[in-house]
């Protein structure tokens, strides 16, 4: 019911938004809890394609020790840790696989996240996303998926539209 409305503020590019300001970082994101995780998709990857680059000036803003780094990461992850919550946002991961080691306060983990995709994948190709073998219902992981075991496995797979 609230698309209408989420769709005129998030509608990038526009003279009110930019992706440089922290307090915006999670507009992209907005869409998932509209039902449109291909719009959050499409905004992020129009956001990481345009607003940032390898030059001098390729951060569109004050990065504010590594927040804007940050964000380009955990999107290039697929996932992007919401506020005031405890779950990501889904999005579509940058790489084929990603290995982290994370260090944890009472154990280490290591994720492993794979995207299987067809040659061609544009925004609005829907896409099946798991973790530990479970797959999610909504385009948000609980943390608490992550935060059990020593290891967790996420797996993308984009389809054919």
């Amino acid at each position: 019911p609230h698309l209408c409305h989420l769709d005129k503020v998030v509608e990038l590019p526009n003279p009110w938004y930019w992706a440089g300001n922290e307090p915006s970082l999670t507009a992209p994101h907005m869409f998932n809890y509209a039902g449109r995780q291909d719009l959050s998709i499409q905004w992020v990857d129009w956001i990481m394609d345009n607003k940032y680059n390898l030059n001098a000036n390729g951060l569109n803003g004050n990065d504010d020790y590594g927040t804007l780094s940050s964000w380009w990461v955990w999107n290039a992850f697929g996932l992007y840790p919401q506020v005031c919550t405890k779950q990501y946002a889904i999005v579509r991961p940058r790489f084929d696989s990603i290995h982290i080691h994370r260090f944890g306060m009472s154990s280490d983990r290591d994720w492993t996240i794979n995207m299987q995709s067809p040659a061609i994948a544009d925004p609005s190709s829907p896409q099946t996303v798991s973790v530990n073998g479970q797959t999610m219902k909504t385009p948000f992981i609980p943390y608490s998926l992550t935060d059990a075991g020593s290891a967790v496995k996420i797996q993308f797979t984009v389809h054919s539209q």
